[in-house]
């Protein structure tokens, strides 16, 4: 299913949530989604401006603007009583910055994130400072595990051993992304999709820059800012949609 084109360059799958930023940084979610209605209603523009944003678990959004700035957000909902008959719930975002960010933070996703130079940073439990894991990556990605995408394509999956951190995983991805219930989607240089079946991937139609699967389903952005939803993966089973 495809969406407006106004030049949306990342979108993220949530909880009943999609969020995305477009070309001028301006924040929108997608209003209204629900199992009976996985495609949502209307995009609906919050305050602030991020250049790209990511949902973190059910609760909360996560960013980082065009000056390196994390920002986050809990997700709560509150009564609109302009319509006394029918009153109706409206998502809340409220900013709030992350103290003790890093210089350069392209990449951000939950307490994770990766600088200009490919350095990986888990953001401690104090809220204000950062700790560097070892290994590059110029993309990152956390849901039921952590996948990454290095400079030359490759693959790999945080296992956090004594012995090693990062397990390479076969094939070349410039985007990945991983849900939730551990399904792995992600984009390769050529614009192709692919899903991760548990020791392959398989080739999925269509064409897309960037990938988000979460349980609203598989999202993806392609090269002129058109938004597609994936038919038929809305909830858990998101690698059964054909």
């Amino acid at each position: 299913t495809e969406f407006s084109t106004w030049g949306i360059k990342w979108v993220s799958s949530g909880k009943n949530i999609v969020v995305g930023v477009n070309n001028a940084d301006n924040i929108y979610y997608r209003d209204g989604i629900t199992e009976d209605n996985p495609t949502g209603t209307d995009w609906v523009q919050v305050s602030g401006k991020l250049s790209q944003i990511d949902v973190d678990g059910e609760d909360s959004v996560v960013g980082v603007n065009s000056a390196n700035n994390i920002f986050r957000s809990s997700l709560s909902s509150e009564e609109d009583d302009e319509d006394e008959e029918e009153p109706q719930q409206t998502t809340v975002i409220r900013w709030e910055k992350i103290n003790g960010g890093l210089k350069e933070y392209p990449r951000i996703c939950r307490y994770l994130g990766v600088n200009s130079n490919n350095h990986i940073f888990k953001l401690n439990d104090d809220g204000n400072s950062w700790t560097r894991i070892a290994g590059g990556l110029t993309h990152i990605a956390s849901g039921s595990e952590v996948w990454g995408v290095n400079s030359g394509d490759s693959i790999y999956k945080y296992v956090g051993s004594s012995s090693k951190t990062w397990e390479k995983i076969p094939g070349a991805l410039t985007n990945v992304d991983v849900s939730e219930s551990g399904h792995v989607w992600g984009v390769n240089r050529g614009g192709n999709i692919f899903r991760w079946l548990g020791s392959s991937w398989e080739h999925v139609s269509g064409a897309a820059r960037q990938v988000s699967v979460g349980e609203s389903g598989v999202w993806v952005v392609n090269s002129a800012g058109h938004i597609y939803y994936r038919v038929g993966t809305y909830g858990t089973s998101t690698h059964l949609a054909r």
